[in-house]
């Protein structure tokens, strides 16, 4: 039987914070929170931006991750202000997931999770495919709110 999502990613498990820069220009705070659910075989990811002068919401996303056949973790996700996004994981280290997807506008994104030390890390790029030079990037380092699950 294959291994589950929350075993797979068990230390990924529960809520993240960083800082990170907003679209606007402005600092924020991000909140990360990976969920599992249906005994483990799905994980609920939830991914909230605050403006740090007024803790007020900037933005959300949320999405779910599933197992596909082939072995592949495939994500459905709608965030502010990217819209849907439908990715499939790609070759990456182990320890990482790498995602790749086609943001609802034709834009290509891609995603790499890990974890370095204590922190988890997620690296993210937007652009139309190899032929941008230009692309909207974002890294965020966060650290584990509470105790581990």
């Amino acid at each position: 039987m294959p291994q589950t999502l929350a075993k797979r990613f068990a230390a990924w498990i529960g809520t993240w914070r960083g800082t990170t820069n907003l679209i606007t220009g402005e600092d924020g705070i991000c909140e990360f929170k990976l969920e599992p659910l249906f005994d483990g075989n799905c994980i609920q990811v939830t991914l909230t931006n605050y403006t740090t002068d007024k803790l007020a919401i900037h933005s959300r996303a949320f999405g779910l991750w599933g197992m596909s056949r082939d072995g592949k973790v495939r994500t459905a996700s709608y965030g502010e202000p990217v819209g849907f996004l439908a990715s499939v994981e790609a070759p990456d280290d182990p320890d990482s997931l790498a995602l790749e997807g086609t943001l609802s506008e034709g834009r290509k994104i891609t995603t790499v999770i890990s974890m370095e030390g204590a922190e988890l890390i997620i690296s993210s790029s937007i652009g139309e495919g190899y032929t941008t030079q230009q692309r909207p990037r974002f890294n965020l380092r966060m650290r584990r709110m509470g105790g581990a699950p």
